[in-house]
């Protein structure tokens, strides 16, 4: 990516159309920026050589109809220019999907103040008993097209993930369908206590580090400014470690990283505790998706099961496939 490179500011981890995305802000930005400079450096302008002076008398205008037609013209312009320079990104962000073959399909259904996430059992099917239902807690392979599938419960809520540069509303009794596919892994850097990103053949040489730390933070300095960490649990030796494709249990001493999950947001005020609306989005490799799942599927794992079934299912039966 070039020009004002959002995406080191925010990282991108959306291949698929997150730099095409980071390109249009770096246009509108740069765009703005330059207006911004022109109309305050004609503002200034104006107030110097307008300024009051002696022997110089006022004259009131009635407004001139050429530059009010021309100043609402280029604006105009604009938009169209930007509407057109962009319609093809949208086309194929919220034109039809990948194939459900072909991706993970994940369905969405917000409420205040949580996310609910459900994935089909192993029959392949939603809305039958083998579910698996988690609270805040999406798991998505790396380099996979992931499918979710939106509604909610209440009131309108907005399925936000600043890292794949994904946002999507979930209405009330609307199905709405948002895709994306990660093509880094987020981690914990012990060494340097920051979270970093890797690909699958970059962090395939790591030790990584599925759970068995804690993260925390502690306030610094006069300003309170959180520092934030990793460490491991009290009286922990080993942990479930991903080392050249294979997960065993290692020393605690020998890892490195710790798999870090992303901020899920709701970019919607829905209410009072809109703040506290936060999920998380692990991603994962091959492998380390494969261990969730099938402990998921072993532990019949259906956190809130009643939301789906009294709601989802009874009204909204014909979003189950």
């Amino acid at each position: 990516m070039t020009g004002l490179h959002f995406g080191t500011l925010v990282p991108n981890l959306n291949s698929i159309y997150g730099g095409r995305i980071d390109h249009l802000y770096e246009n509108i930005f740069l765009l703005v920026t330059i207006l911004f400079i022109l109309t305050q450096g004609a503002l200034l302008l104006f107030v110097f050589i307008f300024r009051k002076r002696e022997g110089r008398k006022a004259h009131y205008s009635r407004g001139n109809a050429f530059a009010e037609t021309l100043w609402t013209l280029i604006p105009l312009a604009i938009l169209i220019g930007l509407y057109f320079s962009q319609e093809k990104l949208w086309e194929f962000i919220k034109g039809p999907a990948p194939s459900p073959a072909e991706s993970l399909t994940v369905q969405v259904f917000a409420e205040q103040f949580d996310w609910n996430f459900r994935y089909a059992g192993p029959d392949g099917k939603f809305g039958t008993p083998d579910d698996i239902m988690t609270v805040n807690d999406l798991h998505v392979p790396v380099g996979k097209n992931v499918i979710v599938e939106e509604s909610a419960k209440d009131v309108i809520h907005s399925f936000f993930v600043p890292y794949a540069r994904i946002k999507q509303d979930a209405v009330p009794g609307m199905l709405s369908t948002a895709w994306f596919e990660l093509d880094r892994i987020a981690c914990w850097d012990l060494k340097q206590q920051k979270l970093v990103f890797f690909t699958p053949d970059e962090i395939r040489d790591k030790k990584m580090a599925l759970d068995g730390f804690a993260f925390k933070a502690d306030r610094a300095g006069i300003t309170g400014k959180k520092k934030y960490y990793y460490e491991p649990f009290p009286n922990t030796t080993k942990v479930p470690v991903l080392y050249q494709g294979k997960i065993t249990d290692r020393p605690v001493s020998e890892v490195e990283y710790v798999q870090h999950p992303i901020e899920i947001a709701c970019a919607q005020l829905c209410g009072l505790g809109h703040y506290r609306m936060i999920g998380y989005l692990t991603i994962d490799t091959p492998e380390t998706y494969a261990r969730w799942y099938r402990q998921a599927v072993k532990d019949k794992l259906q956190i809130n099961a009643d939301k789906w079934n009294n709601i989802w299912d009874k009204y909204y039966p014909q979003f189950n496939h």
